[in-house]
């Protein structure tokens, strides 16, 4: 079966919309089958092939917003929706935030979660950042009512990605730190209000990438107290770093996945890499200690506190007990 042009078009379709195109649930049945087609949930199906988790949660999310005219993505579903960095998301349930007074429900696969009296409704249209149109916020035709409402609720389940989300937002000048702590007093009540104030504590905006923001948690967990994107004056020029221990010559620079990937030239010499060389080895002149941060070291914070506290030690042997000056040095 060959699905009709203006049902592909859609991210997701009702078994009605089907029937009112001439098709027969029998239709649907073999379409599934030859996995033309997927069933979102019980009455939507989807001609779209997702290649990723987040993208098939954007269908079902549509799915299940489309059925609930009263209600917004939220939480995990909220911040796939925008497009914003989270941190191991979980995915197996679609959140929605009512924007009437109804009541909350939980199902298998969905909660509903009560609206918020007297809550501001701003409707941001910000594009999501996925590359593919169909999952673009506008083009799925779903709307995050507040990013600071999302970004609070993001922090109640888990705090890393909401830090990530809070600093990615505040950093590209879509939130204030009055909007967090707008939404932040609201959503007090709430299960998992608990984690939201430490997080805010950390917030600064500062931070330019998601990795930063969860290598300052990790940090903090560990009892580390740290400056963003501290400057440092060196023979080629100042040099900015990603993270430094407040008062010590400890740099902190996180390494991305794929930060050093487009940088290969002609000459098969990856660019990128030898000028991340040349930064680091600017800063240690100026008597720095560097560690250098990834996603397999943060997901071992035993290994991350080992690292920190040899260049502690290191950074003593060259400048004893001398406190450096707060942002550079």
């Amino acid at each position: 079966m060959i699905v009709p042009p203006e049902l592909a078009a859609l991210p997701a379709f009702r078994t009605a919309d089907a029937r009112a195109v001439g098709l027969t649930d029998r239709d649907l049945a073999t379409a599934s089958t030859a996995r033309e087609i997927w069933q979102v949930r019980r009455g939507w199906w989807s001609a779209r092939a997702p290649k990723w988790p987040t993208e098939r949660h954007l269908v079902r999310t549509y799915a299940e917003a489309a059925d609930r005219p009263y209600a917004v993505p939220s939480h995990w579903s909220g911040a796939v929706v925008a497009g914003v960095p989270v941190h191991q998301p979980q995915l197996q349930r679609v959140h929605l935030r009512r924007i009437d007074r109804g009541r909350a429900q939980t199902r298998r696969h969905l909660t509903l979660h009560l609206g918020v009296e007297g809550a501001p409704v701003r409707e941001l249209a910000l594009p999501g950042s996925l590359p593919r149109e169909m999952f673009a916020l506008g083009a799925l035709g779903m709307v995050v009512a507040d990013l600071a409402r999302v970004a609070v609720e993001l922090t109640q389940m888990c705090p890393v990605s909401g830090l990530m989300t809070c600093d990615w937002l505040l950093h590209r000048g879509v939130l204030t730190m009055a909007d967090l702590e707008g939404w932040e007093e609201r959503l007090r009540g709430e299960q998992g209000a608990y984690q939201v104030w430490p997080v805010m504590r950390l917030v600064d905006g500062l931070r330019e990438s998601p990795g930063e923001s969860w290598a300052a948690w990790v940090c903090h967990a560990l009892g580390y107290r740290l400056e963003s994107q501290v400057q440092v004056v060196t023979l080629s020029g100042v040099r900015r770093l990603d993270l430094a221990l407040e008062g010590e010559w400890v740099a902190l620079e996180y390494d991305g996945q794929g930060k050093y990937a487009e940088g290969d030239d002609e000459d098969g010499v990856n660019s990128v890499l030898l000028a991340e060389k040349e930064r680091e080895d600017d800063v240690r002149d100026e008597e720095w200690e560097v560690v250098r941060l990834t996603k397999r070291r943060l997901a071992r914070p035993w290994e991350v506190q080992q690292r920190i506290e040899k260049a502690r030690r290191r950074a003593r042997i060259r400048h004893g007990t001398a406190r450096r000056p707060p942002r550079g040095g």
